[in-house]
């Protein structure tokens, strides 16, 4: 994060916010429908294990999540050099009905992570998406506490059933 101040600061950039927080829980309570540009998700954790695959970063509801806080014609870009996560990326971004695969470079400063993988001879994969599509959002709830969401008629069982691997039960 100091890092990323002393860019900024040296850019004489004044519209940098940073928030250290779960990014789940900023993107739902701090972050309001199609306001952002641009979300980079680079190198999560794959949780390679297969007990695991529960706690990866991607799954349906994140990325249902992620795609409406992108504004029309925003874009999701993600890197990893796990090749099984990257399949499971690609599966549920394609289930998505809020996000549709971008063509063309991705454009992003190397991370010192991934500097680190290509010498060790990992190849890395750069995915990217943009946002397609009007929203439209209707809560479901029962009484006061809203218990889920449809995002154009969609919900994330929805995209499961589309064939997108998110149980990992």
């Amino acid at each position: 994060i100091g890092s990323l101040l002393r860019v900024a600061a040296a850019a004489g950039l004044g519209n940098v916010r940073v928030i250290a927080h779960d990014a789940v829980a900023v993107l739902r309570s701090q972050i309001a429908p199609e306001t952002l540009d641009e979300v980079q998700i680079l190198f999560p954790d794959p949780w390679p294990k297969k007990r695991h695959h529960k706690r990866r970063l991607i799954q349906a509801e994140f990325a249902l999540l992620v795609a409406t806080r992108l504004c029309k014609g925003g874009r999701l870009l993600l890197a990893t050099d796990w090749e099984p996560y990257a399949e499971q990326m690609h599966l549920i971004l394609n289930a998505c009905p809020l996000l549709e695969k971008a063509d063309g470079p991705t454009t992003r400063a190397p991370t010192r992570f991934e500097r680190r993988g290509l010498r060790l001879g990992l190849q890395v994969q750069d995915l990217s998406y943009r946002r397609g599509g009007a929203l439209t959002t209707q809560v479901v709830s029962t009484g006061e506490y809203p218990i889920g969401i449809a995002i154009n008629g969609e919900t994330s069982a929805g995209i499961r059933d589309k064939g997108a691997p998110l149980g990992f039960k």
